[in-house]
C-alpha cells in the first residue's frame, strides 16, 4: 500500500513539474527549465521504479498465498491426486476406484466414511458432495 501512494505522489509531482517547466520554456526559452524538466523526468523514472517494486511485491504475495492455499488444502484433504495402477503403471485421479487404462482396482482402496460432507460412488469411484444424490455414472447415493 505504501508502494502505491509512493508511486501516486510522485507520478502527480513530476507531472505537475513537468508541465510548469514546458509551458515556460515555450514562452522564455530558460535553461533553467530544462532543467525542471530533467528533474521531473528523474522523478518519473523513480515512480516506474516504484511500479516495479509494486509488481514485485505483489507476484511475492500471491506466490506466497498459493502456497499456503495449496499446503492447506493438502492438510485438509490428506488425498494425493492421482494413483499409479500397480499392474499397468498408468496414472489415474484419486478420485476413481478402477484403473482407466486396465479397470484394474486401486490399490488399498478404501471407502469415505460417513462422517464426512462427501460420498464415494461405490460403481465409478467418484467422490461427490452430501447434496448430490446421484453420481455422475447414474449410480444412487448408498
Amino acid at each position: 500500500m505504501v508502494y502505491i501512494v509512493i508511486f501516486i505522489i510522485l507520478e502527480i509531482v513530476s507531472t505537475i513539474v513537468f508541465i510548469m517547466n514546458v509551458s515556460s520554456y515555450i514562452d522564455h526559452h530558460r535553461d533553467e527549465n530544462l532543467t525542471g524538466m530533467m528533474i521531473a523526468a528523474f522523478l518519473e523514472i523513480i515512480a516506474i521504479i516504484f511500479a516495479c517494486a509494486i509488481q514485485k511485491v505483489n507476484a511475492s504475495a500471491n506466490k506466497a498465498f498459493d502456497s499456503y492455499i495449496t499446503k492447506e488444502s493438502r492438510k485438509k484433504t490428506n488425498v494425493s491426486t492421482k494413483w499409479l495402477c500397480p499392474k499397468c503403471g498408468n496414472s489415474n485421479p484419486a478420485n476413481i476406484r478402477y484403473c482407466s487404462n486396465c479397470s484394474c482396482q486401486k490399490p488399498n482402496f478404501e471407502p469415505i466414511s460417513a462422517q464426512t460432507d462427501v460420498w464415494q460412488c461405490p460403481k465409478c469411484g467418484k467422490i461427490n458432495q452430501n447434496y448430490v444424490g446421484t453420481c455422475g455414472c447414474g449410480t444412487r447415493k448408498p
